[in-house]
């Protein structure tokens, strides 16, 4: 199978230039969930990888405002789905390395557990530029993932990780596997942090090695989440 890896920046869409905020994502929901579409896999297994440093307290607090939107949008173009979630920082944060919800059915008692793990999510102090990407990724890799379903990671975050090439190495291991299996990314950059090229680039390639999508841009969460799994 061809790679899947388009790169998808949220700027470039003419809908969401005219409709930003709330209002955008709103439409993108009422849109998703009005036509109606062929489930995009019989069973779908997501994995939301976060950094959770003090950077991202603005899309932090964003996904804590849409994640249940997300999820009934994602339920209604899956035939099953389940949801994890790693939030991580740095390792000399002496709060969490990486903080586990272990993927699970998306029923109701499953959203409101999501959602209640969301909400007390909380920024902390990164204290260097590059984090623990890697460790991240490899406990989002030990979850329980079904035979019969596509399976995402989707790594969100605004720094690189202590060794690019090693995380390269894991996604590109993680992939080779299995084609069902795939990793997406979301940079959030926003407009007062700016775009860093090579933190930029370190996204994209995450994307690319491990055939998934990469998005870019700062309209909004929601958007760029449904963005990197519905592509």
């Amino acid at each position: 199978m061809k790679s899947r890896n388009r790169e998808i920046n949220i700027f470039n869409i003419s809908m969401l230039d005219v409709i930003s905020g709330a209002l955008g994502a709103f439409l993108l929901i009422m849109i998703v969930l009005m036509l109606k579409p062929d489930p995009l896999a019989k069973n779908l297994d997501l994995i939301i990888v976060m950094d959770t440093t003090g950077s991202m307290a603005d899309e932090i607090e964003e996904l804590k405002k849409s994640i249940l939107s997300i999820v009934r949008v994602l339920d209604r173009v899956t035939m099953s789905l389940r949801i994890g979630f790693i939030a991580f920082r740095d390792h000399k944060n002496p709060d969490y390395l990486t903080k586990p919800f272990q993927i699970r059915d998306m029923d109701v008692e499953g959203q409101n557990k999501l959602q209640i793990f969301v909400e007390k999510l909380s920024w902390g102090n990164g204290f260097d530029i590059p984090e623990s990407i890697g460790p991240a990724l490899g406990e989002a890799m030990k979850m329980s993932l079904r035979n019969d379903a596509q399976k995402v990671l989707l790594l969100i975050g605004d720094a690189v990780a202590h060794d690019n090439d090693a995380v390269l190495q894991r996604v590109r291991d993680f992939h080779a596997g299995s084609e069902e299996r795939i990793i997406s990314t979301i940079y959030a950059f926003s407009k007062k942090r700016g775009r860093d090229a090579p933190t930029q680039e370190f996204f994209r390639r995450v994307a690319e090695t491990g055939g998934g999508e990469f998005v870019s841009g700062a309209s909004g969460m929601m958007e760029a989440v449904l963005l990197s799994v519905l592509n």
